[in-house]
């Protein structure tokens, strides 16, 4: 077998276990070629009924993104947990926070160098921070736990985004697209979404885990995908136009309507990273939160 075809097959097995056989005999029937095609400025990420493509800049701009999500969750939980006890603005809490410059600055640096990545096609150019691993690390090797989380859940939002591709392929060959390329990008989300989530209960009864912990974890993953998606979006495409649909409407797709409690860490987790979007769009977040799940979906419908 192809190298890139195991690898790839490799990530979504060790994403959803659970779906091993029934994506195994999918990717018979569909059998994409993998290309990894030399870098270039720009997002390199797409498929067609034959194939998948992308260069290794990309998925490298794909682990930054991941990782800093991760650092936006440990910068901005603390502000959507005393917003939600005080029942004050998240932007008055942050006004009040005079730690929180550092913080944040270091999270905007580590997600422009992804952008500046994505932009330069280089991958020398870049600085890689010291403190992330790169994709080709052994996972063993990683030193703390929240290493070792961040680095499960950037693989599990590096899945989606293959299984998102995936199913483009199965629509071409099937030649059953949407009527619009917007249509089918929400499409592929769904069925992406679904991939991760439907059977995931099989999964936790198999090896004795929580069910709701199961959810929250790759439920997590899809807000860390969340960013990516912002981040692989460009600046005018980003509200929607003809052939796209907006960041939102794919946020909404994604980790909308989640079926775990309101008080589930998941929607602080979902409230930082997307709290982390705004600020770096610098988009004024004066909400006073009736709840963190309703914090998640006011944030959503703002990039909407």
């Amino acid at each position: 077998m192809d190298p890139l075809v195991r690898s790839v097959l490799n990530l979504v097995y060790g994403a959803v276990p659970e779906r091993r056989a029934e994506f195994a005999e999918l990717w018979t029937r569909y059998s994409p070629a993998i290309e990894m095609v030399p870098n270039k400025a720009g997002v390199t990420m797409n498929a067609n009924r034959r194939r998948i493509q992308f260069d290794v800049k990309t998925l490298d701009a794909f682990w930054l993104v991941g990782f800093s999500a991760w650092h936006a969750i440990e910068t901005y939980a603390t502000h959507v947990v005393v917003a939600m006890i005080t029942q004050t603005s998240v932007s008055s809490v942050m006004r009040d926070d005079d730690q929180l410059g550092p913080l944040e600055q270091d999270y905007k640096h580590r997600l422009r160098l992804a952008k500046d990545l994505l932009a330069g096609g280089d991958r020398d150019a870049i600085q890689w921070p010291p403190d992330i691993p790169k994709p080709i690390d052994d996972r063993a090797s990683l030193h703390s736990v929240q290493e070792r989380v961040a680095f499960d859940l950037t693989l599990l939002a590096v899945a989606y985004v293959f299984l998102h591709e995936f199913r483009h392929v199965m629509l071409d060959r099937d030649d059953q697209q949407p009527d619009s390329f917007s249509e089918e990008e929400i499409s592929c989300d769904v069925w992406a979404r679904g991939m991760l989530l439907d059977k995931l209960a099989v999964y936790a009864e198999e090896h004795n885990h929580s069910y709701q912990d199961v959810l929250y974890k790759r439920a997590a993953a899809m807000a860390i995908a969340c960013v990516i998606l912002q981040t692989i979006t460009d600046e005018w495409a980003q509200w929607g136009t003809d052939e796209y649909p907006s960041v939102g409407e794919r946020m909404a797709a994604l980790i909308k309507d989640i079926a775990l409690s309101a008080d589930s860490g998941f929607w602080v987790v979902a409230a930082s990273v997307l709290i982390g979007v705004m600020r770096d769009t610098h988009q004024p977040i004066e909400l006073v939160p009736r709840s963190v799940p309703d914090l998640v979906n006011e944030l959503i419908e703002r990039r909407r």
